[in-house]
């Protein structure tokens, strides 16, 4: 469904539209997750692009040092959630990749 602007609340970063950070059958909440791959971040056949994945991470990571934007910020230039922002900041922190 489009909005008055034409932009699909499923366009939109999940804190825009009011997401609940429900989890999965996996986790209780997505800012919890123990994993370091989310379940739901797989492509069609159903596996993940774990080296795309630790390439956007560093590429956040990086980007945050270099300038020390906030998560809001960098979730808007990078087209991610701030959960996701905040999970790759998490693992960073934990040593996963």
């Amino acid at each position: 469904m489009k909005g008055a602007r034409g932009v699909s609340k499923h366009d939109l970063p999940l804190e825009w539209y009011g997401f609940k950070d429900t989890g999965c059958d996996l986790a209780p909440a997505c800012l919890a997750c123990p994993f370091p791959l989310c379940r739901h971040d797989v492509n069609r056949t159903g596996q993940v692009s774990h080296e795309r994945s630790v390439q956007r991470a560093e590429a956040v990571l990086a980007r945050r040092r270099e300038t020390g934007e906030k998560v809001r910020d960098l979730a808007l230039y990078f087209h991610l959630s701030q959960y996701t922002i905040y999970r790759i900041i998490r693992r960073a922190k934990q040593g996963a990749p």
